[in-house]
C-alpha cells in the first residue's frame, strides 16, 4: 500500500475542546471489498490519539452511508426504477464494529498492510525536513 504526503497545511482540527494544529495531509486508502478499488481518502494528520475519521464531505463524495442498524459502511449506487425515478442500491458495504458506547468503527484487519502513526509522522517529518 502506498500513501503520500499532499502538502503541508495551516489547518486546525478540533476534538473535544482541544484544537490540534494539522502537522499535514496525507492520502490513504479507504478498506473496500475484496475485488473494489480503494477510495483513497485526503487526512489531515495531528498529534492526538485520535481515529482517521470520515466527515460528511467524504461520505457524501463518495455517497457512503454509515448504517448504524445493520453495522456497515455502504456505498449506494444509483438506479432508475420500473417507473423512470432514481432509487438508491447498496453497491458494496464493509462492516463496522459496535463499541461498548456506541461508537461505530471499521476494525483493523491484520492480514491487510496498513500504515501506522509512526509511519506517517516520519513522512512528515522528513518532508519537513525535522529530523
Amino acid at each position: 500500500m502506498s500513501s503520500e504526503l499532499i502538502t503541508v497545511t495551516s489547518n486546525c482540527c478540533r476534538f473535544g475542546d482541544e484544537t490540534f494544529s494539522s502537522l499535514g495531509i496525507i492520502s490513504l486508502p479507504l478498506a473496500t471489498p475484496n475485488g473494489v478499488i480503494p477510495i483513497m481518502i485526503h487526512f489531515d494528520v495531528v498529534q492526538a490519539d485520535v481515529p482517521a475519521l470520515l466527515g460528511m464531505d467524504i461520505l457524501d463524495r463518495e455517497q457512503l452511508v454509515a448504517d448504524t442498524v445493520f453495522n456497515r459502511l455502504a456505498r449506494r449506487a444509483a438506479i432508475k426504477d420500473k417507473d423512470s425515478r432514481t432509487v438508491y442500491v447498496a453497491d458494496w458495504f464493509i462492516p463496522l464494529v459496535r463499541s461498548d458506547i456506541g461508537h461505530v468503527f471499521r476494525a483493523i484487519d491484520q492480514d491487510r498492510p496498513s500504515l501506522s502513526t509512526p509511519q506517517i509522522i516520519g513522512s512528515l517529518s522528513r518532508h519537513q525536513n525535522w529530523t
